[in-house]
């Protein structure tokens, strides 16, 4: 079963907190959270595989200002990912950053949810 994670401000150790090995893991939050999430995501060995916006009743430049993000992850069992996750987390351990010094990957293609 998914986790959510809910709130105004996530830290990024709330976020990797969810991702603990399930297959599954979906993170609700403000928009802002949405480029780190899946930034931890993918060094942890997730993918997103589906994003969906909540809007708010205020208008932005004629729009409605989304107001949060619910973002769906699903465990990559590829072992590219999986040696990607274990180096991750060995680095965590050791005090380190998320993110080694290796190039970033390039920008998913962001899947939406169907309303």
């Amino acid at each position: 079963m998914a986790a959510a994670l809910r709130g105004p401000l996530m830290e990024d150790d709330e976020i990797r907190s969810r991702f603990d090995g399930r297959g599954q893991v979906e993170i609700r939050g403000p928009v802002a959270v949405e480029a780190r999430a899946e930034e931890i995501a993918h060094a942890l060995g997730y993918r997103l595989i589906a994003t969906e916006q909540s809007r708010g009743a205020g208008l932005a430049f004629g729009y409605r200002t989304p107001l949060s993000v619910r973002l769906l992850f699903r465990r990559d069992d590829d072992p590219r990912a999986r040696r990607r996750a274990q180096r991750t987390v060995e680095r965590l351990r050791a005090g380190g950053p998320v993110r080694g010094g290796e190039e970033l990957p390039p920008r998913p293609r962001r899947p939406r949810l169907r309303p």
